[in-house]
């Protein structure tokens, strides 16, 4: 009697047990792609990352130069903080591209090292004045479009990205303009 209760139940019990396993299976297999990041991104979030790395890099190196190049004390110093804000912000995009699997490069692009090799050209006064519009205003205005752009993602990571650093990029480009009306004078 015993042997046919046990084999009654056996197979709801087992049924249970194979439904609970499914959907820890499941639940782990979701939990998995989630912590990996296999949802792949967009093409606009891969081709955000991508700019946002090469705008970041152009800033790098021409606040390099502007450092050792520039005249004034308010542009060194200046170059000083983009290169240290663009060092950390890049640090960030890096951490964060590598966990989305996308390579970027930190190398200026083509219009992006063409302004840095005008700028390489000039001197004195002229070359601040180049500096301020071209990386400090122009650059800025160009970086703040497309952060807020990115603002809208639908990649939770992307989205955080860009809402946590617009707000430095919004302050570099006021930084830039009064920089650009003070070497004006």
């Amino acid at each position: 009697m015993k042997s046919s209760l046990f084999s009654r139940k056996f197979p709801a019990v087992c049924k249970d047990i194979c439904i609970a396993a499914a959907i820890c299976i499941s639940l782990s297999v979701a939990a998995v792609a989630q912590v990996a990041n296999l949802d792949p991104l967009t093409a606009a979030d891969t081709q955000f990352l991508i700019a946002a790395a090469r705008a970041g890099a152009t800033e790098i190196s021409a606040s390099q130069d502007a450092i050792h190049k520039a005249p004034s004390s308010q542009v060194q110093n200046f170059a000083n903080q983009m290169l240290t804000d663009h060092t950390r912000i890049n640090e960030e995009l890096k951490q964060l591209a590598s966990i989305k699997n996308i390579t970027l490069s930190d190398q200026p692009d083509g219009i992006q090292g063409a302004t840095i090799r005008k700028l390489s050209t000039l001197e004195g006064k002229d070359y601040e004045k180049q500096y301020a519009s071209d990386i400090g205003v122009t650059a800025h205005r160009e970086a703040v479009n497309l952060f807020k752009n990115a603002s809208n993602s639908a990649d939770p990571d992307v989205k955080a990205f860009a809402l946590k650093t617009l707000p430095s990029l919004e302050h570099h480009l006021r930084m830039a303009e009064e920089l650009q009306n003070k070497i004006a004078q």
